[in-house]
């Protein structure tokens, strides 16, 4: 019965066309249903425990080492003019944020699979642009074979047929729906998952109504930045709610109305990741990229290849220029490159145990141990087994 009058009522709506009456309807539909609840507070994800360039300081913010056998990685997915990042856990937690636009879902969903997700604890839309919830449908189509736990929105209504798409397959497969706000946080595995932004009310513009969050892990944290302008840039470190993180991910593309210099002087960012592809707004702006090397952090764009890869286990971080890439090893104060950006695993020649390029034991390793692999057969037939934290495939 609930299909049908949505039907009717989007063949009616349409037809005057006054689309904006009927997202919101969809909307209240989904946060009034039994399983999504209205709630703002993410549901915590619990971490369990396995097996059953330098350390940010936060003026607010206690960090905790953690398991040096559990690592986070973070996939900066290349899907074009667009944002799809996903988060994983080695104890089996994931969390995708955004989608990147409709003409990726492939690329979106074949990263996935790649990481052997079929569950995701929490999938975050910044906003409804659609460029960043676009692939989020082909996910959605995947349930149940990939199971989503609940899903963070802004909250910011927007009159798009995608945007409706969106919230249809919520509903139809009822799905936990929440509403991110700044001041909120749950957990991920063994990472703290914290909202910074948006505030309420929330801002005309959709850009300016981006979720924005920060992961922290030990001494390593992500900003996840949406595509903010410069202007909620400055009521955040205005505010003092940007600690220094790692990793940036770049807002909007690279604009150049966004990453403003008083934002970076507060971050201190390690590593700037830019999601882009072919477009014709100028992303990203020339001066943003000269901002960024200016103040000495590693810059990758996922236009130069199929995206960039950070894993950590909260104390050592290693980052990889797409799938596979180089090895931007932190020793000490700074970043060196590792040889052979080609291979995509690493052999352990002292405990005979290979490892994906990007699992953090990599990064503690000895280089004079290190045996490089193309492919994983090779290193099994010659007698090396798989690392039980990576389980490279």
């Amino acid at each position: 019965m609930l299909t049908q009058i949505i039907r009717r009522r989007r063949r009616l709506l349409l037809v005057f066309g006054v689309i904006a009456l009927l997202v919101p309807a969809i909307m209240a539909r989904i946060m009034a249903s039994g399983a999504p609840s209205a709630s703002t507070e993410p549901v915590a994800v619990q971490a369990t425990q396995p097996g059953s360039k330098p350390t940010p300081t936060a003026s607010s913010t206690t960090l905790t080492t953690p398991p040096a056998t559990t690592s986070v990685t973070i996939a900066f997915v290349g899907v074009g003019q667009g944002d799809a990042i996903i988060v994983s856990t080695s104890d089996g937690h994931s969390m995708l944020i955004d989608g990147g636009p409709p003409e990726s879902s492939e690329k979106l969903l074949s990263a996935l699979e790649l990481l052997g997700i079929d569950h995701l604890d929490v999938l975050v839309s910044t906003h409804p642009h659609s460029d960043h919830i676009g692939g989020l449908l082909a996910v959605l189509d995947k349930v149940p074979r990939i199971r989503i736990d609940q899903v963070l929105d802004s909250g910011k209504v927007h009159t798009s047929n995608t945007y409706e798409a969106y919230l249809q397959k919520i509903l139809d497969r009822g799905i936990a729906f929440k509403i991110a706000r700044a001041g909120s946080e749950f957990q991920l595995g063994p990472a703290t998952i914290a909202v910074l932004w948006p505030e309420t009310p929330l801002w005309d513009d959709l850009n300016d109504a981006s979720v924005v969050l920060r992961l922290s892990y030990g001494g390593f944290s992500a900003l996840f930045t949406g595509d903010i302008s410069a202007r909620v840039e400055s009521v955040l470190v205005h505010a003092r709610s940007l600690p220094q993180a790692t990793v940036l991910k770049v807002a909007h593309h690279g604009s150049g109305g966004s990453t403003s210099p008083d934002l970076l002087k507060q971050v201190q960012p390690k590593l700037a990741v830019i999601s882009v592809g072919k477009n014709s707004f100028g992303h990203p702006a020339v001066h943003v990229v000269d901002r960024l090397v200016a103040l000495g952090c590693v810059v990758g764009r996922t236009d130069d290849g199929d995206g960039w890869t950070v894993v950590t286990d909260g104390e050592v971080w290693s980052a990889y220029p797409g799938l596979p890439g180089a090895v931007l090893r932190q020793g000490g104060m700074g970043l060196t490159v590792c040889p052979d950006p080609l291979h995509r695993f690493i052999g352990n020649r002292n405990t005979m145990v290979v490892h994906r390029a990007s699992c953090p034991s990599v990064a503690k390793m000895n280089p004079a141990n290190e045996a490089p692999f193309n492919d994983l057969q090779e290193a099994l037939d010659m007698g090396y087994r798989p690392c039980e934290i990576c389980n490279p495939r």
